[in-house]
């Protein structure tokens, strides 16, 4: 699509009415062209819309600018079938690639347009059961006529090309009374059962339940400190466009597309929401897909599905909004435990895989035997009560009245199913998965019990629901009765919180170098006693009972071969994909698969044993690639597509993984095996022991000051304004900032290093410049700073950042703009403008200036990190490739 203002984006709110003779499809477009758009409506006020009577309350919550998105499902038939409006107006249907499913398409629409202009009853049976005689016998058989249309269940035209996430939905399906996968799953109601705990009814019904609420001051502050304009932009737009709908087919592309217009809009619904406590009536329903879980052997199990909730998406902002306010504020006083690794900030499988294997490797080099527990709490999501969630809301001091919202949330969700009939289900108990809040809700659950094991000297290690206990000791017998203690204590919290634990899936296993281990008597839980096991498979990697990663290898090669024979299905010898596309494939597929979680497994690439099965493996792809013979050297191949050996990838990424977690505050370094990769890396650079620039995500939601990264078309000369520009420069002799501004006589030239980037000396000129101001005390004044950087312009102008420069710039531009107006514009670089030139110059003398103390003055970029370790891999994968002598080759003249 082309480039369109907001209001030309969105769809206005009338029902579409086409004009006898004319095609349903072209009234469509006639409707989105954007003729007759409304104007922009007033900002709407929370007290004229939000009366204290329950009912027009109501009325505003339910209706509001929902009403112009939901009354007319026509106007969703061009963004479903992902063409643009001119082909769809000559016909997009026969746009389509698969041409069968494209003469079905236009059937159902010449169906659609003759029952549209027939105004009797008669005429239009007679017109539908002439379609019915065009079907299939097969279809004909089964086909009522005074049901749905038939080409109601016509399947969506393929969207290859786009970037959808699932296979989109015409746009009237959801009008039929039967679909095939409804009525599979109305023979299969075990399956909502199971994940599901509902009550099911005929419909669901409001009236008895008492939502009536006045709120007061304290509740309507707190409504305006989560919900703000910015804010509700960037929730907006941490979704993915085209992501799957809930029942009112809205998917976040319409949002963002008229994200202007609807913010004013969406402020005071989403206000009025949390200070009354309220869920508005449409964003109550939604539905459940049951998925398979990949891998499962057995499909007829309901646990073999996974079932994802598909919500309004104007939920999930205001959902998002509420996340956000409780991990900046509640959690920053009352933290999560920081053995819990999932959902939370720079935490991932690898932290607690690294927290893990670290632990056992201690207890190894200590000659001490460590007992692990690996637990999976059953229907986590999906049975936990609303009580159990209010206590720990209540317990990290979340404000009653969010509470409340999030009961609210929870209670009353309408679950379309289609059970004997009956097509929704009030939800009993649990969080949906697939919900913004629900990850954050069962950490808050089930903190409480990572917290009483770990302050009772169990060490508990948490991912999600998964739950991992270790205790070290000497003796087998000692290490059985401690880890019965932690079980009770376990079971006490389960049978508290009404969950439960499956002990035929809790593994047991001894890590220990003793061959023969005495372990008479294991422990038991919920009266199940636990049995040994040599191996356990925890978040992906294989961990064996001496830590030797030999099964884990052999299961990753099997794997990784698995998805590189699936690649090659796409070639043949003489044709297929070609050799760079074959190239992406494997580096980014094959090969990111086979080297997850390296950084625990990483000291068993030194074998030589390993290394020889790690050649055998990329010699498979290395063939497929170049289409070689296959008598051809696996390392000539390696170095003509400067692939180099597998263990020095493996190497690399293990020390990359590592300099993660140590700018992140996670790395724990204990001289054991796996920890040792950083002290080598170290070794071989010493710079790679230099301050990073890379630090734990943080979110900049309200900015004080203004970003506009359109061209500055003029220089200001108003008396009130000063224009500071900014500058940036890397040489060979080092890296640079500038800073200019004649009004107050500004010109600095600071030098920064060697091993800073082109982008830092942007970043800390617009520092400098802030605080350059700033020290000179001005005040009421409008301050331009231009820079002709659009990266740093666009990056200090995103809610979030991992760098500490830009934190510190935002601080910077924080302090000037208390008492001034600050604007930060970009401008065209040498484009003849003086003041640029200027800082230009500044910069490029600060390039030859002598830094003042030690280096680096500024912390490195993690980019830097990355390209010394490349060049070190480089360096070594031609040491090797000179070092052979049993590959001989031709030289050409």
């Amino acid at each position: 699509m082309g480039m369109q203002s907001a209001q030309q984006r969105l769809p206005p709110a009338e029902t579409v009415v086409p004009r006898p003779g004319t095609s349903r499809s072209t009234a469509v477009v006639q409707k989105i062209s954007g003729e007759n758009l409304p104007a922009e409506p007033a900002k709407p006020t929370l007290d004229a819309t939000c009366a204290n009577t329950s009912g027009q309350r109501k009325a505003f919550l339910s209706e509001g600018v929902l009403k112009m998105w939901c009354e007319d499902d026509q106007a969703f038939q061009w963004f479903e079938r992902g063409l643009t409006k001119a082909e769809f107006a000559k016909g997009g249907a026969s746009k389509l690639k698969n041409n069968k499913t494209s003469a079905q398409i236009t059937k159902r629409s010449s169906y659609l347009n003759k029952t549209d202009n027939t105004e009797t009853d008669a005429g239009r049976k007679t017109i539908k059961d002439s379609f019915v005689k065009q079907l299939p016998d097969s279809v004909q058989d089964g086909h009522d006529s005074d049901t749905a249309c038939p080409w109601d269940q016509v399947p969506a035209p393929p969207t290859s090309g786009m970037n959808w996430e699932r296979e989109r939905v015409p746009w009237n399906q959801k009008h039929h009374t039967s679909t095939k996968w409804d009525a599979m799953e109305e023979t299969r109601p075990d399956k909502y059962h199971t994940h599901l705990r509902c009550k099911i009814l005929d419909s669901a019904d409001w009236t008895n339940i008492n939502e009536t609420y006045n709120p007061v001051d304290s509740d309507r502050e707190l409504a305006n400190k989560i919900v703000t304009h910015n804010r509700i932009q960037w929730a907006i737009n941490t979704f993915h466009p085209f992501k799957s709908p809930g029942t009112d087919d809205i998917f976040p592309a319409l949002l963002q597309w008229g994200l202007e217009w609807l913010t004013p809009w969406l402020a005071e619904i989403y206000r009025a929401c949390i200070a009354y406590r309220y869920i508005p009536k449409l964003w109550r329903d939604l539905k459940v897909i049951l998925l398979p879980k990949p891998g499962k052997s057995d499909y007829t199990d309901p646990k073999a599905f996974r079932p994802i909730s598909l919500t309004s998406f104007l939920l999930k902002t205001l959902e998002r909004l509420v996340d956000r306010f409780l991990r900046d504020g509640v959690l920053s006083n009352t933290p999560l435990h920081p053995n819990q690794h999932a959902y939370s900030t720079s935490k991932f499988t690898e932290t607690a895989l690294h927290s893990v294997v670290n632990k056992i490797e201690h207890n190894m080099e200590n000659k001490l035997s460590t007992l692990g527990a690996f637990i999976d709490i059953e229907g986590a999501f999906d049975k936990t009560t609303f009580n159990s969630i209010e206590e720990s809301l209540e317990r990290h001091n979340v404000p009653i009245t969010i509470r409340k919202w999030i009961n609210s949330l929870l209670s009353l969700r309408a679950i379309q199913i289609n059970i004997n009939g009956k097509t929704q289900a009030i939800a009993a108990r649990g969080c949906p998965q697939g919900g913004v809040l629900s990850p954050l809700l069962w950490n808050l659950v089930v903190n409480e019990l990572i917290s009483k094991l770990n302050n009772n000297g169990f060490l508990t290690i948490g991912y999600a629901d998964d739950l991992t206990i270790l205790i070290g000791g000497k003796h087998e017998n000692t290490l059985s009765g401690i880890m019965q203690d932690a079980f009770k204590q376990i079971e006490r919290w389960c049978t508290l919180n009404e969950l439960s634990v499956n002990p035929r899936k809790t593994e047991l296993i001894l890590f220990t170098h003793k061959r023969k281990p005495n372990f008479p008597k294991t422990p038991t839980l919920f009266k199940v006693t636990l049995k040994l096991t040599t191996e356990v498979k925890y978040l992906g990697v294989t961990l064996d009972q001496q830590l030797n990663w030999k099964k884990h290898i052999e299961t990753k090669i099997q794997k990784s071969t698995i998805i590189l024979c699936q690649c090659k299905r796409m070639i043949g010898k003489t044709w297929g994909l070609k050799p760079h596309i074959m190239k992406w494939l494997y580096l980014t597929v094959v090969r990111s698969s086979m080297t997850y979680a390296s950084i625990v497994w990483w000291p068993k690439v030194i074998q030589t044993t390993t290394q020889q099965e790690l050649q055998k493996f990329q010699r498979q792809a290395l063939l497929s690639i170049t289409g070689s013979m296959c008598t051809t050297p696996t390392a000539a191949m390696e170095v003509i597509l400067g692939i180099p050996p597998l263990h020095l990838h493996i190497k690399e990424e293990a020390t990359l993984t590592a300099l993660r977690l140590k700018t992140c505050g996670l790395w724990k370094h204990t001289n054991t095996a796996h920890t040792n990769i950083l002290k080598e890396g170290i070794q071989i650079n010493p710079c790679m022991e230099w301050i990073c620039d890379k630090t734990q995500k943080q979110f900049v939601m309200d900015k004080t000051y203004k970003i506009n990264t359109e061209e500055a078309s003029n220089c200001y000369t108003n008396p009130d304004t000063l224009d500071v520009y900014t500058d940036g420069s890397k040489t060979d002799t080092g890296t640079g900032a500038g800073v200019y501004c004649q009004d107050l006589n500004i010109r600095i030239a600071q030098a920064l290093g060697k091993h800073n980037s082109v982008f830092q000396a942007e970043c800390v000129g617009i520092t400098t410049a802030a605080v350059a101001v700033t020290n000179r005390q001005v005040t009421n004044f409008n301050i331009n700073i231009l820079s002709d950087s659009q990266a740093v312009l666009k990056a200090l102008a995103k809610h979030s950042t991992t760098s500490k420069l830009l934190l510190d710039c935002h601080k910077a531009l924080t302090k000037l703009a208390t008492n001034n107006t600050v604007i930060l514009r970009w401008i065209k670089g040498h484009s003849g403008i003086l003041g640029n030139e200027a800082a230009d110059e500044l910069a490029r003398r600060a390039t030859t200036l002598k830094v003042v103390g030690p280096e680096p003055i500024v912390p490195i970029p993690f980019s830097e990190y990355k390209t010394w370790l490349h060049k070190q891999t480089i360096r070594t994968h031609a040491e090797l490739w000179g070092s052979i002598t049993t590959c001989s080759f031709l030289a050409l003249e």
